[in-house]
């Protein structure tokens, strides 16, 4: 269920990565802990905290890749995106938007308002859906798992969640089994 004409994150955003498969992960040398190896695929997301949350499979996580899916989703007008450190988020600041960082690797988890925990919530509930619901994942199909999310999240206000998901549903292209499974 993509958002495809979704608002862009406003006010304060966190941004964070985050590796779903099933192998060990192997880590490179020049960006340790960020290189996806063996079945490992990675996502990146942003959440607007107390709103929406973006969610995008990503075959790197690079300097590039997290600049353009941030490019994508923030306005230019956001009052901050907050990461940890990793040196890729460095530059995603403007002269409207500041860019504040937490340093997981010394174990700093919060400082005053700066946190990702609302992204790491995000992350939380993904993989609990993953054990708990779909059990295992393929990579062809991870972006419609995370728009479902990401449909769920953005809606949890919703009381009428489960009649605008069937309106949704009965709205949308059918999809044959022949192509769901094609190569």
């Amino acid at each position: 269920m993509p958002e495809d004409d979704a608002e862009l994150l406003t006010g304060i955003i966190e941004a964070d990565e985050t590796y779903t498969g099933n192998a060990p992960m192997r880590f490179g040398r020049h960006m340790p802990g960020r290189s996806v190896g063996g079945n490992k695929t990675a996502v990146i997301g942003a959440v607007e905290r107390g709103g929406a949350v973006r969610l995008k499979v990503s075959q790197r996580v690079n300097r590039a890749a997290l600049h353009a899916f941030l490019k994508a989703v923030v306005s230019d007008d956001a009052e901050a995106i907050y990461t940890d450190d990793y040196t890729a988020y460095h530059g995603i600041a403007d002269e409207n938007t500041r860019h504040e960082t937490i340093n997981h690797g010394r174990r700093q988890w919060v400082q005053g308002d700066v946190h990702t925990q609302t992204m790491e919530d995000v992350w939380s509930l993904f993989k609990r859906s993953i054990i708990g619901s779909y059990h295992h994942l393929s990579v062809k199909h991870l972006q419609a798992y995370l728009d479902e999310l990401a449909f769920r999240y953005n809606n949890r206000e919703n009381a009428y969640l489960f009649r605008d998901t069937l309106l949704r549903l009965i709205d949308s292209e059918p999809v044959e089994y022949a192509e769901l499974i094609a190569g």
